[in-house]
């Protein structure tokens, strides 16, 4: 009997805790930057505007909104994924950028959003010689020109239309 009560008041208490709505703040990491951004849902390629003023409220009851993530203009938050439609912080801090986050997937080489690497091609930078060039022409990689930056995105999802 003590067992069931148990169990039966943690699950309580996780169903209320659980929501279908996601709420979150933006954390920008250097002041300088606009004051707009967008939300991106890649299952759909829809986007919807965001900014810093208004907190970020999206409905997980809808399956397509269910994988997002935030870009502020040219910075990404990570990929937020709430499969089964429940989010269960009440807020959740977006840090815009968040590279510590896209350094996982770059070394395993799979894509944040359809974690699969079939999809992926190498961003390369610098003069790109023939052999780089006739590549490119093959979309068997993007040639990103010659300035490299820290945190560079390092690929390109094709099916997912994503770098990182």
């Amino acid at each position: 009997m003590r067992v069931f009560i148990i169990i039966s008041t943690l699950l309580f208490s996780l169903a209320s805790t659980a929501q279908s709505v996601f709420h979150g703040r933006i954390i920008l990491q250097d002041s300088l930057f606009p004051k707009d951004g967008r939300i991106i849902f890649p299952l759909i390629n829809d986007t919807s505007k965001a900014d810093l003023y208004n907190p970020i409220n999206i409905d997980l009851s809808n399956p397509n909104h269910r994988i997002f993530y935030l870009i502020w203009p040219d910075w990404k938050s990570k990929v937020f994924r709430f499969i089964d439609g429940v989010c269960t912080d009440s807020v959740y801090s977006i840090k815009i950028p968040n590279d510590k986050f896209y350094k996982e997937f770059q070394q395993k080489e799979i894509c944040p959003i359809c974690f699969r690497s079939k999809y992926l091609i190498p961003i390369i930078y610098g003069l790109p010689g023939s052999k780089l060039m006739k590549q490119a022409k093959r979309n068997k990689v993007i040639l990103a020109g010659c300035i490299l930056y820290e945190d560079a995105p390092k690929f390109y999802c094709t099916k997912d239309n994503f770098q990182f």
